[in-house]
């Protein structure tokens, strides 16, 4: 213990030494004032509450799928997390798309670019240090990267600090050559985490599987055809000629347009109605980190 000021007794030390023993004093009173504010911060935060990001997320392999469950990840098993970031002006966009895909507006058709987007939407910087700061707490975060236009962050990390991150456990899966490491509950996040994130990848969801083909003795065998469905919708054989005319498909599974499985599906489906024969240009973006 530090040596305290005592005033009754002037004659035991001189005054500079009751001074700076007196100084030394408060120093440690201030040191332990500030260690007892980080042992209830990090107690508070060992037991704070915790939110699950993707409440009603199926956590099983679809039906049919092939996925079967294998051993429990071992803890020094690397695996790949992919944590998406809130974005802002959310609201922004949805009016933006509003208005410009009704007719009548004065903004319709005035389509936004894709790094016009990003901008507007691309998280706060202070959004990405806080997750990077709960990430290297619990030991995951010097193998992160930011993905995309800022909006993903991936880290690297191992089974299990990825567990102590989620509050999950992580198994094996397989499906013939193909191997992966899923979550079998639901995962959580701290409560004064889960206000900077959407969503973890790499957790529940299932890449696709190659499905061995098999020849169609005809094609309404298969239940739903374009066929069934222009029938059941009163759709006429109207092909539109407009070259403003454009049609956008997402794709977050690996796929790919492929004119020859254009021509195919035209051949096996195409027969009963008008249609084009080709697409006129393919217009592709890619958006690294979405998993």
């Amino acid at each position: 213990m530090p040596v305290r000021y005592c005033p009754q007794f002037p004659n035991i030390v001189s005054k500079s030494r009751q001074v700076a023993a007196y100084r030394s004093y408060l120093i440690d009173i201030k040191m332990y004032q500030i260690l007892l504010v980080a042992v209830l911060s990090l107690s508070a935060v060992a037991g704070a509450t915790r939110v699950h990001l993707e409440p009603g997320q199926r956590v099983e392999p679809p039906v049919n799928s092939g996925w079967r469950v294998g051993r429990r990840c071992l803890p020094d098993e690397w695996i790949v997390l992919t944590f998406a970031l809130k974005l802002r002006n959310v609201d922004e966009l949805e009016e933006i798309f509003r208005r410009v895909s009704t007719p009548g507006s004065l903004s319709y058709r005035q389509h936004v670019s894709l790094e016009e987007v990003q901008v507007m939407t691309k998280p706060d910087g202070h959004v990405r240090k806080a997750v990077e700061a709960w990430l290297v707490q619990e030991g995951g975060g010097d193998r992160c990267r930011a993905t995309g236009g800022g909006d993903f962050l991936e880290c690297i990390v191992s089974c299990g600090i990825a567990e102590r991150l989620l509050d999950t456990e992580f198994f094996q899966y397989l499906n013939n050559n193909e191997t992966v490491m899923r979550a079998n509950r639901l995962y959580s996040v701290p409560s004064d985490v889960s206000p900077l994130i959407d969503f973890v990848g790499g957790t529940h969801r299932f890449p696709p599987t190659r499905r061995q083909l098999t020849k169609i003795s005809s094609p309404e065998a298969l239940g739903v055809t374009p066929s069934v469905l222009r029938r059941q919708y009163n759709v006429s054989d109207t092909v539109g000629k407009m070259s403003s005319n454009k049609q956008a498909v997402a794709q977050f599974l690996k796929e790919h347009f492929s004119e020859i499985d254009l021509k195919e599906f035209f051949l096996l489906f195409g027969e009963s109605f008008t249609h084009k024969d080709s697409v006129d240009k393919v217009y592709v973006y890619t958006l690294v980190g979405c998993m």
